[in-house]
């Protein structure tokens, strides 16, 4: 089965933004393990790092709890100067983006400016949390799929357009808080495992999440702090803007190697045990 061309360049994104993660980690990892850094590699990791955005800007939160932990680590004037230098780089990478943004919507837009047709696509009446059974049951507006909505984009701009779905999105939510809060309930769910409308993709995901909760429970306590900092950050704020947007099988992907890593931590010292009470068959 040939897959479209968008869903290739979406699962392409996706394999770039775990690889751009997971340096992420060592980078800050090898700062946080040894002494402070030159100012120099400060700024450039700024710079590498605002790049990193302008593939996926959802790394932003988890870059932002880095420095957080970074500044309570070092706890000295120092440390705050280079994360100072961090963010400086952070700006100067994405300035020029940021100025053709300017120039073309006259405001300041952060990489991409679509958060608020997202938000609205997944906050609606009728929506459901999975963006595949709200299309299936209802046409929702958007642009790419509706004729008046593309018109109405011509109509008043890009920009004034999205600013027009956030507000419609955010009084929906305000009217409907139990309903939002029921969405983003099941859109944590199937983050995490998986949609569970779905068996036979739910019992993948389920399985690999018990494994990495046994796994987290056995390796988190034998490593230093910085260690389960940088592997707790990604896992706790990565996520965050997509519990309140429409699910996507393909979100959760930058992070699901991480599962990985916990769920094999706890079939490895499953197999060491089986291994040590059966000597003869291992």
């Amino acid at each position: 089965m040939r897959v479209p061309g968008r869903h290739r360049l979406a699962l392409g994104l996706a394999v770039l933004s775990a690889l751009a993660l997971a340096v992420i980690m060592v980078i800050f990892l090898l700062r946080w393990q040894g002494e402070e850094t030159a100012p120099a590699r400060s700024l450039l990791l700024g710079v590498a790092l605002g790049i990193a955005f302008h593939l996926q800007p959802a790394l932003l939160p988890v870059v932002l709890g880095c420095l957080l932990f970074e500044l309570w680590w070092r706890r000295s004037r120092r440390a705050a100067g280079l994360v100072g230098l961090v963010l400086l780089g952070i700006v100067l990478a994405c300035l020029p983006w940021g100025w053709r943004n300017y120039r073309t919507f006259h405001e300041v837009i952060f990489v991409r400016g679509n958060f608020g047709l997202e938000l609205y696509v997944g906050n609606h009446d009728g929506a459901h949390a999975d963006i595949d059974v709200s299309s299936v049951r209802h046409s929702f507006r958007h642009p790419r799929t509706d004729l008046q909505e593309a018109e109405r984009v011509l109509e008043v701009g890009e920009a004034a357009y999205m600013k027009e779905k956030q507000r419609e999105a955010a009084a929906w939510i305000r009217d409907n808080p139990s309903a939002f809060l029921r969405l983003t309930g099941t859109r944590i769910l199937y983050f995490w495992v998986g949609p569970l409308h779905r068996p036979s993709g739910a019992v993948v995901y389920l399985v690999l999440f018990a494994l990495a909760l046994v796994g987290a429970w056995r390796v988190l306590p034998t490593l230093e702090i910085p260690e389960r900092v940088v592997l707790l950050v990604p896992l706790a704020t990565y996520p965050l803007v997509y519990y309140v947007v429409a699910y996507m099988p393909r979100y959760g992907e930058p992070v699901r190697w991480l599962l990985v890593l916990f769920a094999g931590a706890a079939a490895w010292a499953w197999l060491s045990g089986w291994a040590g009470a059966h000597p003869r068959r291992a």
